[in-house]
């Protein structure tokens, strides 16, 4: 709120776009469980709603709450730019303790490895998944606190989160389990959910970033140059 305020925007509407956020985040994160595992909850439909029961994907939050606030936003002529800019250090300060929280309940347990600073399981000895993602987050919310100061073009903070975070996340879910009854489903042999999202992602900021330049670029070459004789 107190972000919100620096940039004008109204505190009723910075409260509407938190509460569509949490409704986004919670019905998308468990939708995408849903239809990940739609076999079972086909034979188990009551479970849909045990959200309590763990299964929620944060692509699914995300995107849902993402359109959902868009909406808003248009309805109500607020600049996405600085919403989204707003929100950025939230978002990646929330997925830390999110992370924090699968790994003291024992979810996102990684494959088996030998390193030292494993987590022991049935038996086996797993990389903490949970917890190289929480570092992650922890990284990317210093980086954005730095950032949101020097940072001038509304929107650059938000597409800096989604870049940052689509491609560390496309990397360390390669080291999730696929062997144990919770693995996430793979698709195309060995990617999962989550990372097909994260590759889109990753190309839309890119091409997003380099329109940005492009406009720049045109913007500067229409400047008029000072002749020299108005710059003497």
């Amino acid at each position: 709120m107190a972000e919100a305020k620096k940039k004008k925007i109204p505190a009723d509407a910075a409260l509407n776009i938190i509460l569509i956020a949490l409704v986004g985040a919670v019905l998308g994160a468990r939708l995408w469980v849903v239809f990940e595992y739609l076999g079972y909850f086909v034979q188990h439909p009551l479970e849909i709603l045990a959200v309590w029961k763990g299964g929620m994907a944060f692509w699914g939050g995300f995107l849902v709450s993402l359109g959902l606030v868009c909406l808003y936003l248009k309805k109500k002529n607020l600049n996405f730019g600085e919403v989204s800019d707003s929100v950025a250090p939230s978002l990646a300060l929330g997925m830390f303790l999110g992370r924090i929280g699968n790994f003291l309940s024992g979810h996102h347990l990684g494959i088996i490895t030998n390193l030292p600073w494993g987590i022991e399981y049935l038996g086996t000895v797993r990389h903490p998944a949970s917890l190289y993602e929480a570092l992650n987050a922890l990284l990317l919310f210093l980086a954005l606190l730095l950032l949101r100061s020097k940072v001038k073009r509304k929107g650059v903070l938000f597409l800096v989160f989604l870049f940052w975070y689509s491609g560390v996340r496309f990397g360390l879910d390669f080291l999730r389990n696929s062997d144990l009854p919770t693995a996430d489903p793979r698709y195309f042999g060995h990617l999962t959910g989550a990372q097909m999202v994260c590759m889109v992602i990753l190309a839309v900021v890119s091409f997003w970033v380099v329109r940005i330049k492009i406009k720049s670029q045109k913007q500067r070459d229409l400047t008029p140059t000072l002749s020299s004789k108005e710059r003497g």
